[in-house]
């Protein structure tokens, strides 16, 4: 089965909001590459450097290949806003505690220490505290 390349292209305003995005200094890490990203693989004629494998980006920017082709295919599929943008996780996490055990650790958190607290060593106290929640 052959692999899907992506092309990208940039526009001359895309190509300027991606350069303003590295250089401002303002932005989280993860979105500094992913400008980084597009702007190594832009095969446009705005481009100011020869076309870059994703094996070369992935060792310039020291990132997975996988990461440099979810980029792309964002890009090409949505546009450079989506390209940009991490998508909300869909995961559900179950709670660890429930509202009973929170009200528990908040009581005992408020209550006195008990006798000879300073003497109780660190899996000592977490067993005290979580006695009453053992079955």
């Amino acid at each position: 089965m052959p692999k899907i390349k992506y092309k990208v292209i940039l526009s001359r305003e895309g190509r300027t909001l991606l350069l303003s995005l590295t250089k401002n200094g303002q932005r989280s890490s993860r979105k500094v590459i992913q400008a980084l990203i597009l702007l190594n693989a832009d095969e446009g004629e705005l481009s100011e450097q020869k076309k870059r494998t994703c094996k070369d980006i992935a060792d310039f920017l020291q990132i997975g290949e996988r990461m440099i082709e979810r980029i792309k295919k964002r890009f090409v599929e949505g546009g450079l806003e989506l390209a940009l943008e991490d998508k909300p996780t869909e995961r559900e996490y179950k709670h660890k505690i429930d509202g009973d055990a929170e009200a528990h650790i908040i009581a005992l958190s408020c209550s006195e220490a008990p006798y000879l607290a300073c003497n109780y060593q660190p899996k000592r106290l977490v067993a005290f505290l979580f006695q009453p929640l053992i079955l």
